[in-house]
């Protein structure tokens, strides 16, 4: 099973998510009840706009590129995602709802472009890099070529540690916003630091008034 089998599907915020038998059971109710990562999705659609070029780092199921996509109309939506099972179901819910604009590039965010295995544990959300040699092989995808490429004007993250370390050796010059979800066991205090720096670093402020717990906003004052 490569992860776009159709043999399960549900409906979230009206869009259709094949190939849900990669997630655990607890996101699959989550989404099932339209209850998944309700203050992330609040945070996407209260700071996007029409005319955005948003890049997502760590896509997840694809949940938010969908909402953005969809709902929005965003018309550029780039999303990075290093789990091949996720980046699966993000291939086969844009292509499932008719959603071309949303770009995906499978792989881990890092300082420079090249190849790194990852762990390979059941929930697809807890791999990261290391050096199992049965674990999957994925890209390393450069920010530097990210930024390039796509030129972001909204960040939406939520990045493993090593993407952290990654952008924060980035300007991100054309940022005008940044919401990120940071948790302790998947950043680690290096990880944290390091995207706060990043942020700073691109000239954003933290907006305390519309950040919450692990989720948080960042944008550039006028």
């Amino acid at each position: 099973m490569d992860g776009t089998s159709k043999t399960r599907s549900l409906r979230f915020r009206g869009l259709a998510f094949p190939g849900v038998e990669v997630l655990p059971g607890a996101v699959r109710r989550a989404m099932r009840a339209g209850e998944y990562d309700e203050a992330l999705i609040a945070a996407a659609l209260r700071h996007a706009r029409t005319d955005d070029s948003v890049l997502i780092v760590g896509g997840g199921p694809g949940h938010i590129a969908g909402v953005l996509a969809a709902r929005l109309g965003v018309p550029r939506v780039t999303v990075t995602e290093p789990d091949p099972r996720l980046a699966a179901m993000i291939r086969g819910m844009a292509e499932e709802n008719g959603l071309p604009r949303i770009a995906l590039r499978p792989g881990l965010v890092a300082g420079a472009p090249g190849q790194t295995r990852l762990s390979a544990p059941k929930d697809p959300f807890g791999a990261v890099p290391g050096s199992a040699e049965d674990g999957p092989e994925v890209p390393l995808l450069g920010m530097a070529a990210l930024e390039r490429d796509h030129a972001p004007t909204l960040l939406i993250a939520s990045p493993r540690e090593a993407e952290s370390l990654a952008m924060a050796e980035s300007p991100f010059p054309g940022l005008r916003a940044a919401i990120l979800c940071l948790t302790p066991d998947r950043d680690g205090p290096a990880g944290t630091d390091a995207a706060l720096a990043a942020m700073a670093a691109a000239g954003l402020t933290y907006a305390p008034r519309h950040s919450a717990g692990a989720l948080l906003v960042f944008r550039r004052e006028a």
